[in-house]
C-alpha cells in the first residue's frame, strides 16, 4: 500500500517550518543584538563611573583651593586691618609732631 502525499500540505509545512526558522533566527539575532547593547552599556556604566572618580577627584582639589583662598582672605582681611590701624597710629603720630614742631617754631 502506497501512501499518497498531499503536496499542498506538505508545501504548507515546508513554508511554516521555514517561517519558524526566520523567527528562531529573528531571536538569536535579536539575543546577539541584546548582548551587543548589553557590552555597550557595561561600557558607558564603566565611563560613568570612571568619570564619577574623577569629578570626585577635582571636586576635592577644588574644595581644597577654594578652602586656601578663604583662609588667605582672611588672613589678607587681618593684614588689611592691622596696616589701617597702623595708619591711624601713623598719623596720630604725625599730628603730635606737627604739634610739637608748632610749639617749638612758635
Amino acid at each position: 500500500m502506497t501512501q499518497q502525499v498531499d503536496l499542498r500540505q506538505l508545501q504548507a509545512d515546508i513554508r511554516a517550518t521555514v517561517a519558524n526558522l526566520q523567527a528562531l533566527g529573528e531571536v538569536e539575532d535579536g539575543r546577539e543584538e541584546l548582548a551587543k547593547l548589553q557590552r555597550e552599556f557595561e561600557t558607558w556604566r564603566n565611563n560613568v563611573k570612571a568619570m564619577r572618580g574623577e569629578f570626585d577627584e577635582v571636586k576635592r582639589a577644588h574644595d581644597e583651593v577654594v578652602r586656601k583662598a578663604h583662609e588667605k582672605q582672611r588672613e589678607l582681611e587681618r593684614t588689611e586691618a592691622e596696616l589701617r590701624a597702623k595708619n591711624a597710629e601713623l598719623a596720630n603720630v604725625s599730628a603730635q609732631m606737627n604739634r610739637i614742631r608748632s610749639q617749638l617754631g612758635g
